[in-house]
């Protein structure tokens, strides 16, 4: 029979599997030899299943603990994973400037070797391709969006030079910024193209007729 919430807390465990999650100062392997007897017990009185719950319990309770340990910290200070999300807040903060990864590692407060490895256990990515693809993103919005010339879009995004993006934008997305912005363009003409050769569907999916002053 299952045991309940309250039979399964610390205070009413039996005696002998509460001796043995108190004791310090054994090692590890007198430790589950211990619990395995104790609950070698429990599933002759008990059942298999309260067995099970038991030591599903301690597990969890040990899990717990050596998640908060100390241990687990960098010597006290935030977690690895909260300084290299601050980092990644900063390089989205200033990627239109002339930053460094050395900049960036200082952000988190760790040499630049242990900041790199770090970083991309964390998120997945270099924090220099991470910063080239905030630029990108930035430049491809500009293109789209606006009538820049190239040179300014790329001194806008961070990308120093209309040559040097040209090169990376190639590289990336095999076209040129001027191509890529020639195809938007043309896709955004021919979709209000559509509309203006439909004018009626559109009126008719609003619901109302279009107004002209």
């Amino acid at each position: 029979m299952p045991l309940s919430s309250s039979e399964l807390s610390s205070d009413s465990m039996p005696e002998a599997v509460q001796a043995h999650t108190d004791r310090r100062g054994f090692d590890a392997d007198k430790r589950c030899v211990s619990l395995s007897a104790a609950l070698s017990v429990i599933k002759r009185d008990l059942g298999l299943e309260a067995a099970h719950q038991i030591a599903e319990r301690l597990l969890h309770d040990l899990s717990r603990k050596l998640l908060s340990s100390p241990l687990l910290r960098d010597n006290g200070t935030p977690l690895v994973r909260d300084k290299i999300h601050v980092s990644a807040r900063w390089i989205e903060a200033n990627y239109d400037q002339a930053i460094s990864m050395v900049d960036a590692a200082q952000m988190a407060a760790m040499s630049e070797r242990n900041y790199l490895r770090r970083f991309r256990d964390v998120m997945g990515i270099t924090p220099s391709d991470y910063l080239l693809q905030l630029r990108l993103d930035r430049v491809c919005r500009l293109l789209i969006g606006t009538d820049l010339p190239v040179e300014k879009i790329a001194r806008r995004s961070g990308m120093g030079n209309g040559s040097r993006l040209g090169n990376i934008f190639r590289k990336r997305l095999s076209m040129s910024p001027t191509e890529y912005r020639q195809r938007h363009n043309y896709k955004m003409l021919e979709s209000v193209q559509k509309l203006g050769r439909h004018p009626r569907r559109a009126d008719q999916a609003s619901g109302h007729g279009a107004s002209f002053a």
